[in-house]
């Protein structure tokens, strides 16, 4: 494998004679984050500000005066571990950029997507204290979108990642009802590879915490002693979802 600097050199130099279009505004961009920056100063207005209330366990935003989600009191303690870290709240902007990365597959967006979680403090403590990240598995083996961030992360951030699940559920997450989501992938992560102690999960949008819940449950039986967990959004909890 070639060293990271001759591939970010050969990324620069393949941008320069071969421009991408920043995955925002569509104006041709010469950078390696495929994102202009006024875009990506835009972007980072979305990013969870430290002093916003967040649920306890899970960190997703929450309203005023609570202290932990609907969704992290009804899973329980047993599997969710106690450090979990959210980047973007779930709004337009992210899910705009998410739906373009995931659905039309605009796959210079994986730049972007990994340039916040590498710079991202949790991720940097995580990898100073020897954690590998694990992609939480698709339910389509064609195009895993996080394991493409995954591997963004290694090639040119240096990152260290594993595929070690893979997902048979039949039905995808979000098709179905906050109850269903609970049940739909019991017993459906499968493991396969090698154990490691340390493992930081990296999934895309948090929403029921349900697929966090049965991927730490399968790690935890394989051999995984401390697992954190980082997402790129959480669906905020409002007055307005919290039934949904």
């Amino acid at each position: 494998m070639l060293p990271i600097k001759i591939r970010k050199y050969s990324r620069i130099l393949g941008d320069f004679f071969f421009p991408v279009t920043c995955g925002c505004c569509h104006q041709r961009v010469f950078n390696a984050p495929a994102f202009c920056e006024n875009c990506l100063s835009d972007l980072k207005e979305n990013l969870i500000p430290h002093w916003a209330n967040r649920c306890s366990r899970c960190s997703r935003m929450i309203p005023p005066g609570k202290y932990i989600c609907v969704s992290c009191a009804s899973l329980g303690r047993r599997y969710l571990p106690e450090r979990i870290h959210s980047l973007f709240s779930y709004q337009e902007r992210i899910r705009a950029l998410l739906l373009d990365y995931k659905v039309r597959h605009m796959f210079n967006l994986k730049r972007v997507f990994a340039k916040f979680l590498s710079e991202s403090s949790f991720i940097r403590h995580a990898l100073h204290d020897g954690f590998i990240i694990v992609p939480v598995p698709s339910r389509t083996t064609s195009f895993s979108a996080i394991s493409l961030i995954a591997k963004e992360l290694q090639e040119y951030h240096g990152i260290p990642y594993r595929n070690l699940l893979k997902n048979k559920a039949k039905k995808s997450q979000k098709t179905l009802s906050r109850l269903d989501r609970l049940t739909n992938l019991e017993n459906n992560i499968i493991f396969h590879g090698h154990a490691i102690s340390k493992v930081l999960l990296l999934d895309d949008i948090l929403t029921t915490g349900s697929t966090a819940h049965e991927c730490v449950k399968v790690l935890s039986t394989h051999g995984a002693r401390d697992i954190r967990v980082c997402v790129i959004s959480s669906v905020p909890e409002t007055i307005n979802n919290i039934a949904g």
